[in-house]
């Protein structure tokens, strides 16, 4: 059944969550033992589809805030906005030197996202990525005193304080979704 991966503890940092809980409903927030459903969060590897290099590379050595592949981390109660996070690659991880017109962020294909983070779908996290990617973290998590994503397998779940998440990834916080919240269920 459901079992924390260790038997340590009532607040264990990892947790085998079986029979697809990031359906998320009240149910699975009470199982993992998160506050809300708002402290289920999702990474995802999203490609600037404007990204281009002259040597063909995916950071620009001059400019390495500009990338081809980020990983984005955000709650299953928002959805990423594509012009925020353009403006963030552009204004903060640019510092204004590159337009945020070449920016336009996607899902990145399966099997890009795979390769570059050795982890399948639904089960990305920034845990021992294949190639470390920027991550950009949304503010609305920093706002948080922990949460929870995926582990690196689809039933496994990671609860990681906010602050060692900062410390450890070092991440950019910024404002990358959208403001209304969705239905966590779809």
């Amino acid at each position: 059944m459901n079992e924390p991966c260790t038997g340590a503890g009532e607040n264990p940092d990892f947790l085998f969550a079986f029979g697809n809980p990031f359906l998320f409903t009240v149910l699975v927030s009470n199982f993992l033992g998160a506050p809300t459903i708002h402290h289920l969060c999702k990474s995802m590897v999203m490609v600037n589809t404007k990204f281009s290099h002259p040597e063909g590379v995916d950071v620009d050595p001059l400019m390495p805030g500009n990338r081809r592949y980020y990983l984005v981390v955000f709650q299953y109660t928002r959805r990423a906005h594509n012009e925020k996070l353009c403006r963030h690659a552009s204004k903060d991880l640019c510092n204004g030197k590159i337009s945020t017109k070449k920016f336009n962020f996607r899902l990145a294909p399966e099997e890009v996202s795979n390769a570059l983070s050795g982890y399948s779908h639904n089960a990305v996290t920034p845990l021992g990525m294949r190639c470390p990617l920027h991550i950009v973290l949304s503010h609305h998590i920093a706002q948080l005193d922990h949460f929870w994503l995926g582990a690196g397998e689809v039933d496994l779940k990671w609860r990681v304080p906010v602050s060692q998440f900062l410390e450890k990834f070092k991440p950019t916080v910024a404002d990358i979704t959208y403001d209304e919240m969705v239905d966590a269920v779809e």
